[in-house]
C-alpha cells in the first residue's frame, strides 16, 4: 500500500472519530477504538493483529496512568 493511502486512511480515521464524538456523542474510548479498527482494517493489518495492537497499546497507557496514580 502506497504511503498515499495510507495517509488517506489514516485522515478518514480521525473523520470518522470525530463524528463518532461531536455527531453522535459516542463514549471518547469507543470512538477511538472504532477509529483504530478502522485503520488496521483499511491499512491490510490484519484483524487479529489490529486487536493486539489495540490492547497492548490499552495496557501500556493503563500501566502508565497507574503508576502516576
Amino acid at each position: 500500500m502506497s504511503d498515499f493511502w495510507i495517509i488517506a486512511h489514516t485522515a478518514i480515521s480521525i473523520i470518522i472519530v470525530i463524528l463518532l464524538l461531536v455527531r453522535w456523542k459516542i463514549n471518547p474510548a469507543i470512538g477511538l477504538i472504532i477509529g483504530a479498527i478502522y485503520l488496521g482494517g483499511a491499512t491490510n493489518i490484519g484483524l487479529s493483529h489490529t486487536i493486539a495492537t489495540i490492547t497492548s497499546g490499552f495496557g501500556n497507557l493503563m500501566a502508565g496512568i497507574g503508576l502516576v496514580i
